[in-house]
């Protein structure tokens, strides 16, 4: 526990407006993974995981920085807009092999079409779901 509290003391003496806090785990096929396999690291049980958690959560909360969803913590107006995107439900695009969107299908234009002002207004990033009273965010 008290390397947890030493690593988040460090990370705040930087004074970031965000700070992303995951648990390690082990993937199947990594170095780390081997490690483990080998009996040289060692996972810690859940409560411990679940105690570290907490620690941390009450060290950055008391140096201001609120959770504000499972794995992240900010600044009030520092909260990341890609992140908040996903949980206020924005419409975004998705580009790519196997991507996923959540555009309106009768938004979206064929291959050929030129982009619409509707699509335009959906992408930008500045559009009314970031902008909403109480939801703007300072950018860094």
């Amino acid at each position: 526990m008290d390397d947890v509290a030493s690593d988040i003391r460090s990370a705040l003496a930087w004074r970031p407006d965000h700070i992303s806090l995951y648990t390690l785990t082990e993937e199947p096929g990594t170095p780390l993974a081997q490690l483990y396999a080998a009996g040289r690291r060692d996972l810690p049980d859940n409560a411990a995981v679940e105690a570290q958690a907490e620690l941390a959560a009450s060290l950055l909360e008391a140096a201001g920085l609120s959770n504000y969803e499972i794995s992240n913590f900010a600044h009030p107006g520092c909260e990341s807009r890609h992140n908040l995107a996903y949980w206020e439900l924005a419409p975004y695009a998705g580009l790519g092999p196997g991507a996923v969107g959540t555009l309106p299908v009768n938004l979206v234009p064929g291959p050929d079409a030129p982009p619409t002002p509707a699509i335009a207004r959906l992408t930008n990033p500045l559009t009314k779901a970031y902008s909403r009273p109480g939801h703007n965010r300072r950018q860094h």
